[in-house]
């Protein structure tokens, strides 16, 4: 082994730390999204009203195997993907729904998009974009 192919090896490691590192925080980002959403059907009568929305969603976004109100694959959590499709899908209710917590809950679903922006730039401006578009 030389020099040159100790070198390439450590910047593969790094880029492979570098990775899993993203993979982790999507996930918590993620995670922290799907308690958000199910504190917001908590507070809204009927939830099964936005299944239109959320499917498209699931199809616009490429998401397998999983429902957005039951995330259930670990690949799932760990998609940039998953946590747009979430936050617009929090986002659409929020704006539709007039209840207690609303305003409460807006501000968490915008500090936890923008933690998502400082782990994926790009994919909180197609959040951003989409966000401002209407979803049906």
């Amino acid at each position: 082994m030389n020099l040159y192919d100790g070198y390439q090896w450590f910047l593969e490691q790094e880029r492979k730390r570098k990775e899993q590192m993203k993979k982790n925080q999507l996930s918590i980002i993620n995670h922290q999204l799907q308690k958000l959403l199910s504190e917001v059907c908590h507070w809204i009568a009927d939830w099964k009203k936005y299944d239109d929305v959320e499917n498209q969603l699931v199809h616009r976004f490429g998401i397998v195997q999983s429902s957005l109100w039951d995330l259930r694959w670990a690949n799932n959590y760990e998609s940039e993907k998953v946590a747009v499709a979430q936050g617009l899908l929090i986002s659409h209710i929020l704006e539709h729904e007039q209840f207690e917590q609303r305003n409460y809950l807006s501000d968490r679903l915008e500090y936890f998009m923008r933690q998502f922006g400082n782990i994926d730039w790009p994919a909180y401006l197609d959040y951003q974009h989409w966000k401002g578009q209407a979803i049906l």
